[in-house]
C-alpha cells in the first residue's frame, strides 16, 4: 500500500556539507511543515520520494537528521539519491544525528523519475529501526531557478510531527482519479500515511474489511488486529493501486507516464494519466446444475476499479427493492473482469423458484475508491476531508468510517474519542471524524490508554460517484421431457435388449418419466398399442425436475410371438408454453423356434400324407428350421431314427427371421413298411433359454409280390 506524496521540484549541482536545509524559491510546497521525514517501519524501513525533472531541470533534495536529545540511542539515518536513469548519484552513508546537510541540487540530463531514499538505521534484531527523523526539502526547478508545483509525490510516505499542523495533499491513481486531502490538526508523531484502494484488510487478503482495526502487535481485543494488516504493494495483493500522493495538486506538464525511473521499475509507470471513462458490464451467469439457480455471475468493469453492488431479482418482477431481493458486493481492484458465486437463495434463505425468470443487475457502488489510513495517529483535532477534484461527482467531500470495533470496554480508557463511530457518507468540509490527544502524552502504546488514535489503524475512504449499470435476465431453463419405458423389468428398446417372458406370463409395463427442464408439465400418455388409459401414473403433473412412475399390464405372448410397442408423453406448460415430448419403444418376446420336415420334399405329417417309397430306396429327409424372433439363435437338430451325426445343417446360427435345412438320407425301408420319425430341433436364445419344436414324416413301401 503505497502513499504518494508531492515535495515539489528539481535542482542542480551539489550543496555544500555544512548548509542548512534551504527551500528553494517558487510556488511549490517542498516539505510537510512541522514534520520530519523518516523510513518508517511500515515501509521496512525506507521512505521513497520521487520526483519528475525533464532534461535541463533540476531537483533539489537536502535533508538533515535531526537528534532529540532526550533519546539516548543513536540516532540518525541514510539517503540515496538517483537519477531517471537509475544511477546513484548521492549516497550519504549512515549518519548519526545531528548531522550536517545532506543531498544537494542535481541537473537532470533525461527527463524520467529521480528517487530519493529515506532510510532508518537498522537496529537488533535486524527487522526493527531507528527512525532516521530527517529535516527535509524536496522539489523541482526550472530554467528559471523558481520551483515547480505538483512534480514530487511518494508512494508511501512515513512522518514524525513535531506538533499539530494542517496538511493539504493530493492523490491520484492509476485511472486519473484525484482527490484532495485535508489533514486539519494532525500530530502523528512517529505515523505512516498510506493510500489505496484497499485500505485494512483480513490478514493475507485483499478484500476490504471497511473499518478501522487495531496495530497487528496491539494487545488491545486480545490480539485481535494480528487477524488484519494494510498491504502496501501489488506484489502482496495483486491489483492493488497505490495512490501517488502529492504535496501540490499534480502539475498540468507532469506526464501521464515515464519511461525513466530511478528505482528502475519498467511497470506501474503512470504518474498523472487522464481520467478514465468508468464502464461496467454483466457478461452472463452460468449455472452450477441444471436443477437450480446457483451460479456463477460474471461481469467487466473497465476504466477503473471499485465497488460493484450485484443485486438480484429474486421475485423476477422487475425491481431489485423487494423483501426477497438479494443484495452483494463485489471489489473489483484493476479493471477486467470479476464474479460472484451465488448460492440461489432469495435474501431469506429460500431457494429461487426456477420457473421465475431472475434477473441480475451490477452497478458501481465505489467508483475509484481511496482509502486514506492514519496509522497510529495520536491527534488529528480537525481530522479529516476528502473532496473529489474530477469525475462526475467533482467537488463532492463525502466521507466514510467505521470504528465501531472499538465501541464499549475496549475504550473506556482512552484519554480520547472521536464524536462519531461510524459514518455512511458524511460530508467532511472542515474536516470529520477527529479526535484530540486527551493528555500530555498520547502515545501510551500500550493498547489500553492513549488517544483514541494510538496503536490503531484508523481507515477512512471516498470514492468518485460513477452511474454505470448493467443487467440481464437469467434465461428459463427450456422445457424438456424424458420417458423410459420398461417391460418386464427391462429397458428393451431394441430387440438386442428385448425382454423374454415366459408362457402364461403377461407383459408388466413401467413408463419412468421425468421433468428434466425448468418448467411445471401436465402430463399425457399415448401408446400405439395399448388402449387408452391402459397407464396408471403416480400424478399426472410434474414440478421442474420432478418424476412420477407409469404402469400397465399386456397380453400374454405365444411361443414364438414378438412384442414392440412405443409410449409417448407429452409435457404441456400450465401456462400456455408450448409441449414437450418423448418416446420410448419397448421389445418382447416368447422364446420359439419352427420346424417343418419333409421326406423326398413332401411335408408328410400324417399317415394319410405319407411318402411311397420302392423297398430299395433311401429317402431324402430336409427339415426346414425358421428362426421367427428378433434375436439370433443357435440351434441344434435331431432325430429319432437319423443319427445326429447323420443330419446336416446349412447353418447353426440363425439370424432374426432366418431359415436354415437341415439333411440327411433315411436309409431303404425294404418292402411293406409303414414308417414314421420325428426331426427335432432345440435353439438357444441370446439369453441362454433353450426352446423346441419338431415335427414328424411319414413314409411306407408296397409289400413284397406274393
Amino acid at each position: 500500500m503505497a502513499f504518494a506524496v508531492l515535495a515539489g521540484s528539481v535542482i542542480s549541482g551539489g550543496v555544500g556539507a555544512n548548509a542548512a536545509v534551504s527551500t528553494p524559491a517558487g510556488s511549490a510546497t517542498s516539505t510537510l511543515d512541522g514534520t520530519l521525514i523518516q523510513g518508517g517501519k511500515p515501509n521496512a524501513g525506507t521512505t521513497t520520494l520521487f520526483a519528475f525533472a525533464a532534461a535541463g531541470e533540476q531537483l533539489h533534495a537536502e535533508f538533515e537528521a535531526h537528534h532529540f536529545a532526550e533519546n539516548p540511542a543513536t540516532q540518525g539515518g541514510r539517503v540515496v539519491i538517483k537519477d531517471p536513469a537509475g544511477a546513484v548519484v548521492y549516497d550519504s552513508g549512515e549518519v548519526t544525528a545531528p548531522s550536517a546537510t545532506l543531498g544537494g541540487t542535481f541537473t537532470s540530463t533525461v527527463s524520467g523519475n529521480w528517487s530519493i531514499d529515506i532510510i532508518d538505521l537498522k537496529t537488533q534484531p535486524a527487522d526493527d529501526y531507528v527512525a532516521a527523523n530527517m529535516e527535509w526539502s524536496v522539489a523541482v526547478l526550472g530554467a528559471d531557478g523558481q520551483s515547480k508545483p505538483g512534480r514530487v509525490w511518494s508512494e508511501s510516505l512515513a512522518i514524525r510531527s513535531s506538533g499539530v499542523a494542517d496538511h493539504v495533499v493530493y492523490a491520484i491513481n492509476s485511472a486519473g482519479a484525484k482527490y484532495k486531502i485535508d489533514l486539519n490538526g494532525y500530530d502523528g508523531v512517529d505515523s505512516t500515511l498510506v493510500m489505496n484502494n484497499i485500505g485494512n484488510a483480513k490478514k493475507g487478503e485483499g478484500v476490504s474489511v471497511f473499518k478501522s482495526v487495531p496495530q497487528q502487535h496491539s494487545p488491545e481485543l486480545d490480539g485481535a488486529g494480528a487477524d488484519y494488516w494494510t498491504p502496501a504493494t501489488a506484489g502482496e495483493v495483486e491489483g492493488l493501486d497505490s495512490f501517488r500522493l502529492f504535496l501540490d495538486e499534480p502539475a498540468a506538464d507532469l506526464p501521464a507516464s515515464v519511461e525513466n525511473w530511478g528505482d528502475g521499475r519498467s511497470s506501474d509507470t503512470w504518474v498523472n494519466p487522464a481520467l478514465q471513462e468508468l464502464s461496467l458490464k454483466i457478461t452472463g451467469f452460468t449455472r452450477d446444475a441444471e436443477t437450480a439457480n446457483a451460479g456463477t455471475i460474471t461481469g467487466e468493469m473497465t476504466g477503473g476499479s471499485g465497488v460493484v453492488s450485484v443485486n438480484i431479482d429474486a421475485d423476477g418482477n422487475g425491481s431489485y427493492s423487494d423483501a426477497v431481493d438479494r443484495h452483494e458486493k463485489v471489489q473489483v481492484l484493476e479493471e477486467g473482469p470479476f464474479s460472484l458465486k451465488w448460492d440461489g437463495l432469495d435474501a431469506a434463505g429460500n431457494p429461487v423458484n426456477i420457473e421465475v425468470p431472475v434477473n441480475i443487475e451490477v452497478a458501481t457502488e465505489q467508483a475509484n475508491p481511496l482509502h486514506f489510513i492514519r496509522n497510529d495517529t495520536e491527534t488529528s483535532i480537525g481530522g479529516l476531508s476528502i473532496t473529489t477534484l474530477n469525475g462526475p461527482s467533482a467537488g463532492d467531500s463525502s466521507l466514510y468510517w467505521d470504528d465501531t470495533m472499538f465501541e464499549g470496554a475496549t475504550s473506556a480508557e482512552r484519554w480520547s474519542t472521536t464524536p462519531e463511530l461510524k459514518s455512511n457518507g458524511t460530508a467532511s468540509n472542515g474536516g470529520v471524524h477527529g479526535w484530540d490527544a486527551g493528555g500530555d502524552s498520547p502515545n501510551q502504546n500500550n493498547g489500553r490508554t492513549g488517544s483514541w488514535g494510538d496503536m490503531r489503524i484508523m481507515d477512512d475512504w471516498a470514492f468518485q460517484k460513477v452511474e454505470a449499470r448493467d443487467a440481464l435476465t437469467v434465461p428459463l431453463i427450456p422445457a424438456a421431457i424424458e420417458v423410459t419405458k420398461y417391460v418386464n423389468g427391462e429397458d428393451a428398446n431394441d430387440p438386442d435388449t428385448a425382454a423374454e417372458v415366459k408362457d402364461g406370463e403377461k407383459l408388466e409395463f413401467t413408463a419412468t418419466i421425468v421433468n428434466k427442464g425448468g418448467t411445471t408439465l401436465d402430463l399425457a400418455l399415448q401408446d400405439d398399442v395399448l388402449p387408452e388409459g391402459a397407464f396408471t401414473c403416480e400424478t399426472m403433473v410434474l414440478a421442474p425436475f420432478a418424476s412420477t412412475e407409469c404402469k400397465a399390464t399386456g397380453d400374454v405372448l405365444k411361443p414364438g410371438e414378438w412384442h414392440k410397442n412405443t409410449l409417448t408423453v407429452i409435457g404441456t406448460p400450465p401456462n400456455g408454453g408450448t409441449p414437450v415430448k418423448d418416446e420410448d419403444p419397448a421389445n418382447a418376446y416368447n422364446p420359439g423356434i419352427n420346424i417343418v420336415k419333409f421326406i423326398n420334399d413332401k411335408d408328410a405329417n400324417t399317415v394319410a400324407d405319407a411318402v411311397e417309397l420302392k423297398p430299395d430306396e433311401d429317402g431324402n429327409v430336409k427339415g426346414v428350421v425358421t428362426n421367427p424372433l428378433k434375436v439370433p439363435v443357435t440351434i441344434k437338430v435331431t432325430d429319432d431314427v437319423i443319427a445326429a451325426d447323420k443330419i446336416t445343417c446349412e447353418t447353426y446360427e440363425l439370424a432374426p427371421g432366418a431359415s436354415t435345412n437341415c439333411t440327411a438320407i433315411l436309409p431303404a425301408l425294404g418292402a411293406g413298411v409303414q414308417h414314421v420319425n420325428t426331426m427335432t430341433v432345440e435353439a438357444t436364445t441370446p439369453k441362454g433359454t433353450k426352446v423346441t419344436d419338431n415335427d414328424p414324416a411319414h413314409a411306407f413301401t408296397a409289400p413284397a409280390p406274393t
